[in-house]
């Protein structure tokens, strides 16, 4: 009898659940529709893209359209580009210093700061940094998280645990919240006490998607996985955002949860750039229709081949409030074009993290990040972990264990594999890795920079 009362319960709540998720999304198409469907707009426009076959020629031809839009745009609002050549490839390459410092000549003369948008982030340096967004950036923001919500499994409407830092300045009221069907879940001090509590509460929830920072999601599988806990939530989608991660990591995840898991590539002054789509690869489908990413040469400004490994610096077509064109994002990735299904898709491989905790072997040359995040995780007994470069042949890792780590000789020998026989690695023992103001975690730091 226990049984099939639990039973009707849970049929029950999955109903009640469905039926909130689709009243949720009528009002958000009502609220759209009376401001003159701003989002669904951007919507079928994304959605068109994504279905047109491309060849090589038209897909350039589509690109060049949405840049001079936005170049001619930029040229005759903002005051940095006036005496400036509308040539694409002859524009200054921006930093976040270079926007900071110069935030009035960045603002199109259409627009108040008041009437637009303040984002603010930190990023990895601390250093507050603000962009001002219009409201068809906004917009176009929208639609671009419902579609690659939709292509990670997480559709508008459905119950959402929010994997990130909350505090005074972003926490949602607690009607918004409900509206949004958001719930927010704090990643700092993620101890096991935490995660088995944390474990047993989504266990009572019928459906559940995760969106959150990587080293969050990595440390909750890792402890299900030390601690053997019962995981009994049905997730619908697990996407990651933030930081990077490997492979491995994924894999782990998805094995822990029973769902795939998708990394996304964004950040808070643009939005979603790219994001994966697929187990069975690391390539980031890039969000053609609202961005131009090139990479470009790690001492140059200068554009260099698919495949290889450098700045990723990108051009946002929609913000005219402050146009962001050919920003270097701080990061490092590569980018190919691949023909699939008859049409033309650029998609970004090795998203391992900052240029300025870019790793180096022993002889000298730039090693990808997941190689040092998927070495680790054969080593399940550490609790958290930080792999740093102090010098050419001088490597270290800050190791977090529950009890001694017996295997210091193997991580060692493992690593000299992918660093070089002659890397000297040391180990230092500490009780916690901080985090950043961000709440994220650094797992790879280069201190010869």
């Amino acid at each position: 009898m226990k049984v099939l009362i639990s039973r009707s319960i849970v049929r029950c709540n999955h109903l009640t659940e469905r039926t909130s998720t689709m009243f949720r999304r009528y009002i958000f198409k009502l609220v759209d529709f009376l401001k003159g469907s701003p989002v669904s707009k951007n919507l079928a426009d994304i959605r068109a893209i994504s279905r047109n076959s491309f060849d090589l020629n038209g897909f350039t031809a589509f690109q060049e359209e949405r840049l001079n839009k936005i170049l001619r745009y930029t040229k005759r609002n903002v005051s940095f580009y006036e005496n400036l050549p509308i040539v694409f490839l002859k524009l200054p390459v921006l930093s976040k210093l270079d926007l900071r410092n110069n935030l009035s000549e960045f603002i199109s003369k259409e627009y108040v700061i008041g009437q637009l948008k303040e984002v603010v982030t930190s990023g990895s340096t601390g250093l507050p940094f603000k962009v001002y967004q219009s409201k068809e950036k906004v917009h176009r923001n929208t639609a671009d998280t419902i579609v690659f919500g939709e292509m990670g499994g997480l559709f508008l409407g459905n119950k959402l645990a929010y994997f990130k830092i909350w505090n005074n300045i972003n926490e949602k009221s607690w009607w918004l919240k409900r509206v949004q069907n958001i719930l927010p879940v704090d990643v700092l001090n993620l101890s096991d006490l935490r995660i088995k509590k944390l474990i047993g509460e989504m266990n009572k929830e019928s459906n559940l998607n995760f969106l959150g920072y990587s080293s969050a999601l990595e440390s909750i599988s890792a402890c299900v996985k030390r601690h053997n806990l019962h995981v009994d939530v049905r997730l619908d989608s697990i996407i990651t955002m933030s930081e990077g991660i490997g492979i491995e990591g994924r894999k782990n995840i998805q094995a822990t949860f029973n769902c795939p898991v998708y990394a996304r590539y964004s950040n808070v002054e643009n939005g979603i750039i790219a994001q994966q789509t697929s187990m069975e690869s690391d390539r980031y489908l890039i969000n053609s229709a609202s961005y131009y990413v090139e990479i470009l040469d790690l001492n140059e400004d200068t554009p260099i081949a698919d495949g290889i490994i450098g700045r990723i610096v990108i051009t946002d077509f929609f913000n005219k409030g402050m146009p962001i064109i050919r920003y270097d994002t701080g990061d490092m990735g590569s980018k190919i074009t691949l023909e699939e299904e008859g049409s033309i898709k650029e998609y970004l491989l090795d998203v391992g993290g900052r240029r300025m905790d870019a790793i180096y072997n022993t002889k000298g040359d730039l090693i990808s990040s997941f190689v040092i995040t998927n070495g680790t995780w054969n080593y399940a007994e550490l609790l958290q972990y930080q792999f740093f470069q102090k010098g050419l042949k001088e490597y270290g890792f800050k190791l977090s264990v529950e009890t001694n780590f017996e295997r210091e000789e193997a991580l060692i020998d493992e690593f000299k594999v992918y660093l070089g026989k002659d890397a000297l690695i040391s180990i230092e023992y500490v009780n916690e890795i901080p985090v950043l103001a961000s709440g994220k975690r650094r797992k790879v730091v280069n201190l010869m920079n």
